[in-house]
């Protein structure tokens, strides 16, 4: 496996792992500004469901077995929170930059797939 700074990876996240993986992303937004894009692939209603607002948090909820991914909350200039949940999720992949997660793919139960890309905010 290569070390080179630029490379690229794509993995899939264990369940045992989704909830510490996920603490650790919404510690890195609130650290270093994040900008998420949110589109469905498949499903009733696909399409880009939010562009470039920022990351406000991702978690698993264990009891209710959904991730939720939340939007804006950051300052004045997005001040309403997004909430997406992705209810019964069974996988979770992940494409890695540079060392850091730049996409995620959660696959629900029914088959749609949620995308999540993170981007440096300007």
């Amino acid at each position: 496996m290569s070390t080179q700074p630029d490379q690229q990876d794509d993995r899939e996240l264990p369940v045992a792992e989704w909830a510490k993986f996920f603490d650790k992303l919404s510690r890195r937004a609130e650290d270093v500004a994040v900008e998420t894009t949110i589109e469905l692939l498949g499903g009733e209603v696909p399409g880009v469901e939010a562009e470039r607002l920022p990351l406000a948090g991702i978690s698993y909820e264990d009891g209710d077995h959904a991730i939720a991914v939340d939007l804006g909350g950051r300052g004045q200039r997005f001040p309403v929170v997004l909430r997406h949940f992705v209810d019964r999720p069974r996988r979770v992949l992940v494409h890695d930059e540079d060392g850091q997660p730049a996409a995620l793919a959660i696959v629900s139960e029914d088959g749609t797939t949620t995308l999540v890309r993170l981007h440096a905010a300007v």
